[in-house]
């Protein structure tokens, strides 16, 4: 019995039918035998090991020859499935834009119409607007406190008041701000709006105003308020405001064309069920 053994026989006691958990080895009984048949033995099977070896070997190669052939073979029928999806996806989505083109131009023949009712009504609508812009409440706030920006040009007429004006600005240089402010009959800034697609005004944010109109740009900046003056007044306000006054100018003659062709009572059918006007 080994020491193993009998310390778990101290443990559990004689009273138990204990087998040893551990078997002694019992050393083989080892006999001679010819040297000369044990050389022959070595030498027949190394040399069958080395047979079998090589043909294993050769075995691998040959799998391994199958393996290739196989994963070519896959990719090659990959690669002309993959090609007929290209065509497919090409052939397919150029049907679908073919399509959706088609649809779209469709949509804006129709819309055509619709938006020169849409700015017919739109326009009749406009003619009780008030233009209540006021040229001498301008003001510009500069470290809190607001101050007068100084009104060097305008222009009136029933549909539109605009202000040439020139304020102080922070720059290092040109320290004086040319801008342009006040209301138009027709016409916004504001996105997505039937108005601002008839006329697009001008807005900008940057300016610290209070009493500013609709239309609202920077146009210039100058050293001093004298080179300012000399520059207003060499142009003028229209001159310097060329692209506003121009499309203002076809705006006006289509607007006062509606006035005098159509009422808005005769589009009372329509107008509860156009949201954007």
């Amino acid at each position: 019995m080994n020491i193993l053994d009998a310390e778990i026989k101290k443990i559990v006691g004689d009273t138990i039918n204990f087998k040893p958990l551990i078997k002694e080895a019992k050393p083989q009984k080892l006999e001679r035998k010819d040297p000369k048949e044990l050389i022959k033995t070595h030498k027949e099977n190394s040399n069958k090991i080395e047979i079998i070896q090589s043909a294993k070997d050769e075995l691998e190669q040959d799998f391994k020859k199958q393996h290739t052939k196989i994963y070519r073979t896959a990719r090659y029928e990959i690669g002309i499935i993959e090609e007929w999806e290209r065509d497919q996806y090409s052939k397919l989505t150029h049907q679908e834009e073919k399509q959706k083109s088609e649809i779209d131009n469709e949509i804006k023949d129709l819309q055509k119409p619709v938006f020169k009712i849409d700015k017919i009504i739109y326009f009749l609508r406009q003619q009780n607007k008030k233009i209540e812009f006021n040229f001498n409440k301008v003001e510009y706030r500069k470290y809190g406190e607001k101050s007068k920006a100084i009104l060097l040009d305008s222009y009136e007429d029933k549909n539109l008041k605009l202000g040439l004006y020139i304020c102080p600005n922070d720059r290092p240089v040109n320290k004086i701000t040319l801008f342009i402010t006040g209301d138009c009959r027709f016409g916004s800034s504001e996105y997505q709006t039937l108005a601002r697609q008839i006329f697009n005004l001008d807005r900008d944010y940057g300016l610290n105003l209070d009493n500013q109109g609709f239309v609202c740009k920077e146009l210039d900046y100058f050293p001093d308020e004298e080179t300012a003056r000399q520059k207003v007044k060499q142009l003028g306000i229209k001159e310097l405001y060329r692209k506003f006054f121009f499309n203002y100018n076809k705006i006006k003659t289509e607007y006062e064309q509606v006035c005098n062709l159509y009422r808005l009572d005769e589009f009372q059918d329509i107008i509860k069920d156009i949201k954007d006007i």
